[in-house]
């Protein structure tokens, strides 16, 4: 038994998901004699509102030198150790697999990055594959 809300998915090789799930839902609102409402000039598309991370290559740093919420926490750091930290940019996807350690957490454990994560404006993580080992062990 065919349900109305059935469409091929490979009917429209060249739509997102969200556009083909538009037609579907118009299509079915047409079966039962409705119309589908217009789409509105604000209305942004899926993927501005919801954009899929791109996490291919390293994600985009700054040095920890540079940012002022870091000074009392790598107080002990020389300017130059703090220049060589690399702090992984708010907003930017993290890298499956990877280990990151958040410098503004009280107590700081690395953990893996999986699937789908984004670095947020409240951490300051610093990638491990990015620093030298034994800067790593002192972040530790």
């Amino acid at each position: 038994m065919a349900t109305s809300l059935e469409l091929p998915l490979f009917s429209f090789p060249n739509l997102s998901l969200a556009e083909v799930f538009d037609r579907a839902r118009a299509r079915a609102l047409e079966k039962r004699g409705r119309r589908a409402p217009a789409a509105r000039e604000d209305d942004a598309p899926y993927e501005q509102l919801f954009p899929l991370p791109k996490a291919k290559g390293a994600p985009p740093t700054f040095p920890a030198a540079e940012d002022l919420a870091l000074a009392g926490v790598l107080s002990r750091f020389s300017r130059a150790e703090r220049a060589a930290i690399p702090i992984v940019a708010a907003g930017a996807p993290l890298r499956a697999g990877e280990t990151y350690l958040d410098l503004l957490r009280a107590n700081r454990r690395p953990f893996e990055a999986m699937g789908s994560l984004t670095a947020l404006s409240s951490q300051r993580l610093v990638p491990k594959s990015a620093v030298a080992k034994e800067l790593w062990l002192q972040l530790l």
